[in-house]
């Protein structure tokens, strides 16, 4: 069977975490082929098709929503699946997780429209530190902080970039200092942890920004509270990454990946088995 692993075009053969699944699909009998996303390819010539490093979509946001019909035009199987892809593909989904019941991360959304400046926002919910992130991003991009009083400089910051996009205003997590806390799942079980620290003074916890991982065993409280969170999804998924970061009140959603996260299967030598067999019987029944 050939699967092909999305990928974008400056990470031609897939990242690092994709080449531990390159090699365990190939162990399994798989043709695992790694192919740039938004580039001219034939995807109906596989058994299907498995987003991974598509860390640009950001970028090209339009033409990935349209490379997602084409995708669903063809009937190959896609995971995770498209439905859920274009409702996690922007970060409004977080609003949508609290109406649901789930502790994220304090946010509001201003929307191009939204006649509220920043210090209007930091005012109304009393915020001392802000951060400031486009609703469709990757990576850390255009991801900022800055404190009250805001300041005229963040404050024609906010409004230039508002201007371009949508964008959501955070109280800033003072728990990432300690470490934000990723949880693998697959195929709707738990799978494995690992933790990411922030660099010096950095609060991104990427690793393209400096920051570091290591595995880890959470509490079975916090395993089953993430739990929670991914039941709350109404869409149909293979793999989701829980991000939370805890304070005096306990854990809190930074971000729930559900499109193209890294799933640091390097950490746990039965992960990537675990995901083989997830996609395994949808295309073995074609």
């Amino acid at each position: 069977m050939r699967i092909a692993l999305a990928t974008a075009a400056y990470l031609p053969n897939g990242s690092d975490d994709d080449q531990v699944l390159i090699a365990a699909m190939r162990s399994a009998g798989l043709t695992p082929v790694s192919v740039i996303w938004d580039q001219p390819a034939d995807w109906s010539s596989f058994d299907g098709v498995v987003l991974r490093s598509i860390w640009d979509y950001h970028l090209k946001y339009e033409r990935f929503l349209e490379w997602l019909d084409e995708i669903d035009r063809t009937g190959v199987p896609v995971h995770n699946s498209t439905d859920v892809v274009r409702w996690n593909a922007d970060k409004r989904y977080m609003l949508e997780l609290e109406q649901r019941g789930v502790r994220i991360t304090p946010t509001v959304l201003s929307a191009t429209d939204d006649e509220r400046d920043l210090a209007d926002i930091a005012r109304e919910r009393g915020w001392q530190h802000l951060v400031v992130k486009p609703t469709v991003a990757s990576t850390g991009y255009e991801t900022w902080m800055t404190e009250a009083p805001v300041t005229l400089d963040a404050g024609r910051r906010f409004h230039a970039q508002r201007a371009r996009m949508n964008v959501l205003v955070q109280e800033f997590a003072s728990g990432v200092h300690a470490g934000e806390v990723s949880m693998v799942f697959l195929d709707g079980e738990y799978s494995h942890s690992v933790i990411k620290r922030a660099a010096g003074d950095e609060f991104r916890v990427h690793i393209e920004h400096g920051g570091t991982v290591e595995l880890i065993t959470p509490a079975r409280a916090q395993i089953e509270w993430a739990r929670s969170v991914v039941h709350a999804v109404d869409r149909p998924w293979i793999y989701a990454r829980v991000d939370a970061v805890n304070d005096s009140s306990g854990p809190m959603v930074m971000e729930l990946e559900l499109l193209d996260p890294e799933l640091f299967f390097k950490y746990d030598a039965s992960a990537a088995d675990k995901f083989i067999r997830a996609i395994r019987p949808v295309n073995s029944a074609r």
